[in-house]
């Protein structure tokens, strides 16, 4: 069963005023997805206007799971859940993900989920491979 999934995001280009409808992901397993990973495409941390090409940062909630390494479990958070002490959709990512992973949830996944905001979910990767 696959564990990562996306969702539609409605969105509006700031620069070009198009509203639209794109898909981003909301649960991502490294395992799965490599890939996303590799290219950092849009649907991680962006999306790009289908009129224009514009960038737009994602505003929506991410959990990446990366079993195996020391920050295992990254929730990226929208800008309105950044200051809660208990973000909503983390309780919500997280029992989906162990829902959809089931006994393998625990293997090589340690520590508690490190959150960060979800504009900043490209950095943080860049980050990380430097450190590799």
């Amino acid at each position: 069963m696959a564990v990562s999934r996306r969702v539609p995001y409605k969105w509006t280009c700031s620069e070009c005023g198009l509203s639209q409808i794109s898909p981003v992901w909301r649960l991502l397993d490294a395992r799965e997805r490599s890939d996303v990973l590799e290219d950092l495409a849009p649907g991680l941390a962006h999306v790009l206007c289908s009129n224009c090409a514009e960038p737009a940062p994602i505003d929506a909630p991410l959990l990446l799971i990366r079993p195996g390494n020391e920050l295992s479990l990254m929730l990226a958070l929208p800008h309105s859940e950044l200051l809660e002490e208990s973000p909503p959709s983390a309780a919500n990512l997280l029992q989906e993900a162990q829902a959809a992973l089931g006994s393998s949830y625990v293997e090589g996944v340690s520590g508690p989920s490190i959150p960060i905001p979800r504009f900043l979910l490209l950095v943080a990767l860049k980050e990380l491979r430097w450190f590799r």
